[in-house]
């Protein structure tokens, strides 16, 4: 991930500033999309859990 990192930042280096933000912006945005995604699933996956166990007669 570093390396795609540096890599990244190596080839947007000489672009106009305003494209570098665009690119910049897309990509934090892209991330935080993908981390709510994340632990929204994470969240379910518990509710799941625990409905699959009251289900069984175990809670």
């Amino acid at each position: 991930m570093v390396r795609l990192s540096k890599e990244m930042q190596e080839k947007i280096k000489d672009l106009p500033e305003d494209v570098k933000k665009a690119i910049t912006d897309y990509v934090e945005a892209t991330l935080l999309v993908t981390d709510h995604d994340c632990m929204y699933l994470y969240e379910q996956g518990a509710k799941d859990c625990v409905a699959l166990l009251k289900k069984l007669g175990v809670l």
